[in-house]
């Protein structure tokens, strides 16, 4: 997880205090509350349903274990891992700790402004940070992801976060479904 040192320093948050992800939501309360919402605690799509949530919501899956492609080779929306993610998101989501991104740009954005204190992503996105806003130089921070259970599995990764079979149908509506079932609850929505 990279985090901007300064930020978590002004707010009185320690990010080596961050082990689980129950500890990231309540860091990204107390840092939003810090900043009265001008920056939160991520960036990432909230608004436009066709861009999608897949990155987070993958890594958040893969750390616990789990795929979007259950034993058969089906896909299956149903997973527990896949439920518990989608719960976490959601969690962050009621909080008012996402900054919307609908796009790539809009996440590299949210980061060069300030917006945002963490980055849910692979050490390769250093490179992303570096090219594309070095006015941060030395503002970040870099500490192992959260994980569900103190001391539990915290390596995910997000590349490539949903693999289709072209034997599968409907795929933008399925991922649609996702997209609904994480993010409209705190807009007001209820879903199943």
């Amino acid at each position: 997880m990279y985090y901007r040192k300064d930020l978590f320093k002004e707010a009185g948050i320690n990010p080596d205090s961050i082990k689980t992800w129950a500890d990231y939501l309540a860091a990204g309360k107390k840092l939003t509350a810090h900043f009265h919402g001008k920056v939160k605690m991520l960036a990432d799509n909230v608004s436009e349903p066709g861009q999608g949530i897949e990155t987070t919501l993958m890594l958040l899956v893969n750390e616990l274990g789990g795929s979007y492609v259950n034993r058969q080779d089906q896909i299956d929306f149903t997973t527990p891992q896949l439920e518990q993610a989608l719960s976490t998101i959601q969690s962050w989501g009621k909080a008012g700790i996402i900054a919307d991104a609908p796009t790539w740009n809009d996440g590299i954005s949210a980061f060069a402004n300030g917006q945002v204190a963490t980055i849910l992503s692979a050490v390769w996105y250093a490179g992303t940070m570096m090219n594309s806003a070095p006015r941060e130089s030395g503002k970040w921070g870099i500490v192992p992801l959260p994980s569900y259970k103190a001391g539990g599995p915290n390596e995910a990764d997000p590349v490539d976060p949903c693999s289709l079979s072209r034997k599968t149908a409907k795929i933008p509506q399925r991922l649609g479904i996702l997209y609904n079932t994480a993010y409209t609850p705190y807009q007001g929505r209820t879903s199943n």
